[in-house]
């Protein structure tokens, strides 16, 4: 009898963490864009790939300046291009003029400075990858689990932890 109670409550305790484990990474992941591309600390990326940041608001337009936001390769040294701020008013990307080098660590800083409608300034954000090493192939076929985020593979295992608990509850009671 108390292992069946013991096993009850093992049940019990291990259902409610599951419930609580993505409310707890939630808070611990703001940050000022919701889509990063290339993905931050990623490695291999094309040298003659463009910069896109999201964020969950709409932005100035004018508040969008070049000033604030800088592109520095590890050897190629500071970049110039073309800022847009796209038709969604949340998306800024960079198209640099001359491709980074290869096997280069890429730097981009975001300053404080950029506002959204609600005339919320945006933090200050900083990321960094690395391009391709020279001579490399990329083939890209299809979505990597890279790619889907954080919280979407939590959800997918919470609710394997909760389909896998229902089964051992209800073959311990039928």
């Amino acid at each position: 009898m108390r292992n069946h109670y013991t096993f009850h409550l093992t049940l019990v305790v291990l259902f409610i963490f599951i419930l609580f484990i993505p409310i707890g990474i939630n808070a611990q992941q703001e940050t000022s864009f919701q889509y990063v591309s290339p993905k931050p600390n990623s490695i291999m990326v094309s040298n003659e790939t463009n910069i896109i940041l999201r964020n969950a608001n709409t932005l100035q337009e004018s508040t969008v300046i070049r000033s604030l936001i800088s592109v520095v390769g590890s050897e190629s040294g500071p970049h110039t291009g073309d800022f847009l701020l796209t038709d969604d008013e949340q998306t800024i990307v960079f198209n640099p003029h001359k491709p980074f080098a290869y096997n280069e660590v890429v730097n981009v800083s975001v300053q404080r400075g950029i506002k959204t409608l609600a005339d919320i300034e945006v933090p200050e954000y900083v990321f960094s990858f690395k391009t391709e090493t020279e001579g490399i192939i990329q083939i890209y076929d299809g979505v990597f689990d890279e790619d889907i985020t954080i919280m979407q593979n939590l959800a997918m295992l919470k609710l394997r932890m909760e389909k896998m608990c229902l089964q051992i509850f209800f073959r311990h009671h039928l």
